[in-house]
């Protein structure tokens, strides 16, 4: 339960940051995060 309420709680941080980034930004992003 605690894990998925933390993975709740990263989706909706990345939502947040995904909304004040660029696109191009976000994919470094996400290539970073699935390093």
């Amino acid at each position: 339960m605690l894990k998925l309420k933390l993975y709740t709680v990263s989706v909706n941080m990345l939502t947040q940051i995904n909304n004040t980034v660029s696109m191009n930004d976000w994919t470094q992003l996400n290539l970073a995060l699935s390093v």
